[in-house]
């Protein structure tokens, strides 16, 4: 007969055959996790576009309940988009749309400066927001109204100048003038009417001088405003544009801040409407935004505010969500 083993030999078997069975146990159990993370497929772009329309609709619609204002960052922003999805062919409120459209375009036709108690259409910025969202198409003479109104709100100078908040950005003051005259001589471009050739030249005579501007917005702008006027050269702005996206495939406000969606959507649309030469770039950020969007539909996004710091907020969330479908549906 052999020896017996000591108990304490007995307890430190059982306690090291114990210890493997759990491991194993606790392994086994893990393995379904680790699969249906690595089976689960991430959205498509158009999947990504239709998980965004009802946030974009929905808030859109609460702001103009609780605020009853059009803002030049929320209702122009949400009719854009919602108007670009449309015309893809993507499915959208469309009772809701009509109502909102009708809502905004009256507001600004409407609306009166609160200090000069003239008529303003709701701000320069929105104004040309509205009329490049394309929501005006079907309603020629409020269209014609509010471009005749932007026009007379020039300043001598051939600039717009911002309005609301968006004085307040995180970049000067300046900069932000720059880029809303560029909007507005990019809208008057479309419409192509030589009644406004004189604005236009203007508006293009300070956009085009020697600024160099820093904000991805700046230089999506001047990208499109050179693409435009049909430059044989490489336009410089575009160059940098380029260069100044990400490794993750985004952009953001400006080449020293961490990609978001408003900076990436921005960037896309200005890439849309000048060629599509660059489909390296486009999926690259296509791939970012569809990948950083909220089971909610919307995007996380840095508050384009200076004393917020970079906190998102529900503006900047807002605007960079709309900023993101106007951008993927562009690129599509």
């Amino acid at each position: 007969m052999g020896r017996a083993l000591p108990w304490s030999y007995d307890w430190m078997n059982s306690f090291m055959v114990n210890r493997i069975f759990f491991v194993v146990v606790a392994m086994i159990l893990s393995i379904p996790q680790i699969t249906e993370a690595q089976q689960e497929k991430p959205r498509s772009l158009k999947q990504s576009i239709e998980l965004a329309i009802p946030f974009v609709q929905r808030n859109a619609q609460t702001w103009i309940d609780q605020k009853k204002c059009v803002s030049c960052h929320q209702v122009p922003f949400g009719l854009w988009s919602t108007q670009i999805a449309k015309n893809a062919g993507y499915k959208t409120d469309e009772k809701l749309f009509q109502k909102q459209s009708k809502w905004a375009l009256e507001f600004c036709d409407n609306n009166l400066n609160s200090k000069t108690m003239k008529r303003d259409g709701a701000g320069t910025d929105t104004i040309y927001q509205i009329l490049l969202s394309g929501i005006a198409t079907t309603k020629a003479d409020t269209a014609d109204s509010l471009a005749v109104l932007l026009a007379t709100l020039q300043e001598p100078d051939g600039s717009f100048k911002p309005a609301g908040q968006l004085p307040t950005q995180k970049r000067p003051l300046l900069e932000t003038t720059h880029v809303s005259t560029g909007w507005a001589a990019i809208m008057y471009n479309d419409i192509g009417s030589r009644e406004y050739q004189g604005t236009i030249e203007k508006a293009l005579k300070y956009s085009m001088s020697d600024f160099r501007g820093d904000s991805t917005e700046w230089l999506a702008v001047k990208s499109i405003l050179d693409h435009q006027r049909q430059s044989k050269t490489e336009s410089a702005a575009l160059t940098r544009l380029l260069e100044s996206q990400h490794d993750d495939g985004g952009w953001g406000w400006d080449h020293t801040s961490i990609s978001d969606a408003f900076a990436t959507g921005v960037a896309l649309y200005a890439l849309s409407r000048c060629g599509r030469k660059y489909q390296n770039v486009i999926e690259k950020a296509q791939t970012f935004l569809i990948h950083t969007q909220t089971a909610n539909g919307n995007w996380i996004v840095p508050s384009t505010k200076k004393v917020r710091n970079n906190k998102p907020g529900a503006t900047s969330n807002y605007w960079g969500t709309c900023w993101a479908v106007i951008g993927l549906v562009s690129t599509e």
